[in-house]
């Protein structure tokens, strides 16, 4: 692999790779180059799945995943509070220069989403350090002890007698206590006048102190600051009403709440009017970053698909969110396009041949040895094909790495084995070359593979016990389960045990084959069905909310 290879706005197509192989592959292009790996995905799942492969290879703080928030614009609903923390969180992370992430995962709902402008966001940091640590810095402001609550409350916290929740604070005497978005734990500060005499981290469950620290950084608690003159603010407001023909109630509804500082439900929608600048994540990354996608065509049609939909719920909205416009909260297609001219891209391309594809390999998926897993029946002699096939690639200097999901998993491996007396040498990462031999390691990954060009093989334990059947719990917003049909109504609300929020439509008469049975008829975005048979009404439940709230399918 050329490092040169990587240039500015080119795209560097791969052909080949499957599952884990990925991650190994950029933890070779990272190595080789130093650049970061931004990561853009077609989802969370997926994303999640990219985090485990690269846990092989890096310590868990060199990877960043941005989470996407869990509401769409247009329902007067606000994201879960810790996921707007985990992203202002992921913002520092990025912003940090001592310990930038190697890895950076975005699903996509969550790179749409406009941010904070990022000189913004760095202004309004700052670090609150001892007297011992501050020294003679001169580059250092001074924290004056009566001016930092109302500084706090200008930065989004919230204060509160007890801190618990990241965003908040708490004051008693000359002790204020700072739970900022960017550390794991609260922070404990004591003033002597406007000097810090002690920074001590506590547990928010107990209140106990964990550690003293020397510093504690600050940053936003939310990505919207009321910072600006109001009269600015309302001028604009009442322009951008007035131009898009918008309801004068609504219009000083929403002037009512921002003048009082209130965080309504929504307000998230608004990000793009307070700063008309609001870029994306990719303006966080650094510039010399490397910039992947899974599958660049499916990621633009995706892409396409969501401002489609958006457009469309803004047109049936009743929220005051109607008054943006769909780019104005989130990007368009045209905008990820051109930031594409500013980074080298890698595009994984399945559709990718060998005439188009710069780089490429040959690799077998583990589909074959879990096929045979899962007819050997349940016996002594189980293991005996998965044994033989371990010892033919042994003997032709395989490297074969087994991938535990969990130390018990771990040792069953090891013990099911033992019989064939394989010599298993247990290590903790993939990062490095383990040369031939047979391992084993604790990790998760998305699938195995066999690379024969490399002679290595990767298999995990899903691929020969068989993928583990999670029990979904029911949502939170899931109350009692209905007991009759007669309690269901067309246009209900409801929620299905596995498949989540729903709307109820009607009672069908169905055949499949030669039998005939009733279905209860459930719509999901997007306008996808699922059929559900009548014996298992227990599965749906009653849609619970606040009156006035409409759920996000």
């Amino acid at each position: 692999m050329d490092p040169l290879a990587f240039q500015t706005g080119k795209i560097v197509k791969v052909a080949g790779y499957i599952g884990l192989s990925k991650a190994l592959l950029l933890g070779k292009i990272h190595q080789k180059t130093q650049k970061t790996i931004v990561w853009i995905t077609v989802d969370l799942k997926e994303a999640l799945l990219l985090q485990k492969d690269f846990e092989n290879l890096f310590p868990s703080e060199d990877i960043c995943l941005i989470p996407p928030l869990d509401t769409l614009p247009y329902y007067s609903l606000s994201p879960n509070s810790d996921l707007l923390m985990d992203r202002l969180q992921a913002l520092a992370r990025l912003l940090d220069q001592t310990q930038k992430p190697k890895i950076v995962l975005i699903p996509l709902q969550s790179l749409m989403r406009r941010v904070m402008p990022r000189r913004l966001f760095l202004d309004k940091t700052f670090l609150l350090q001892t007297r011992e640590n501050r020294g003679n810095s001169v580059d250092i402001e001074g924290v004056i002890f009566k001016e930092l609550p109302q500084k706090l409350i200008n930065l989004g916290y919230e204060r509160t007698p007890l801190v618990q929740d990241r965003g908040t604070f708490s004051i008693r005497g000359g002790i204020i206590d700072i739970f900022s978005p960017s550390h794991e734990f609260p922070a404990r500060i004591d003033f002597f006048g406007d000097t810090i005499e002690n920074i001590r981290l506590f547990d928010p469950a107990n209140q106990k102190t964990i550690k003293n620290v020397s510093q504690f950084q600050i940053i936003p608690a939310r990505e919207i600051l009321f910072h600006e003159p109001l009269k600015s603010f309302h001028s604009r407001l009442k322009k951008c009403a007035d131009d898009r023909d918008f309801p004068k109630s609504e219009r000083d509804f929403i002037s009512e709440q921002f003048e009082h500082h209130i965080h309504f439900h929504g307000i998230e929608s608004f990000l793009g009017f307070f700063y008309p600048e609001a870029p994306c994540l990719l303006d966080y990354v650094p510039p010399s970053s490397l910039l992947c996608f899974s599958d660049l065509t499916r990621i633009r049609q995706s892409f396409e698909k969501n401002i489609e939909e958006l457009t469309l719920h803004q047109h049936k909205s009743s929220s005051v969110e109607r008054l943006m416009n769909p780019e104005e909260i989130c990007l368009v297609p045209e905008e990820l396009s051109e930031w594409q001219n500013y980074f080298p891209l890698i595009d994984f391309d399945p559709g990718a041949s060998k005439e188009t594809a710069q780089i490429q390999t040959e690799m077998e998926s583990n589909f074959i040895v879990s096929q045979k897993m899962s007819l050997a029946l349940p016996s002594e002699n189980s293991f005996a094909p998965l044994a033989k096939l371990i010892q033919q690639r042994h003997e032709q200097q395989t490297a074969l790495v087994l991938l535990a999901s969990s130390h018990a998993q771990k040792e069953r491996l090891l013990d099911l084995l033992k019989r064939f007396e394989f010599p298993f040498v247990e290590i903790t990462s993939l990062a490095g070359d383990p040369g031939r031999g047979l391992f084993i390691k604790e990790g998760l990954a998305s699938s195995g593979f066999y690379w024969p060009e490399k002679n290595l093989w990767v298999l995990t334990d899903e691929e020969i016990f068989g993928q583990k059947i999670k029990k979904k719990s029911v949502k939170q917003n899931a109350g009692a389960a209905f007991t009759s049909f007669a309690e269901l109504h067309s246009g209900d609300y409801v929620v299905h045990q596995d498949q989540g929020i729903g709307i109820y439509r009607e009672l069908l008469a169905l055949t499949i084959g030669s039998t005939k049975n009733d279905f209860l008829l459930l719509e999901y975005l997007g306008g996808d069905k699922l059929y559900v048979p009548v014996h298992q009404l227990n599965k749906i439940f009653r849609y619970e909310a606040q009156e006035g709230t409409h759920p996000m399918l």
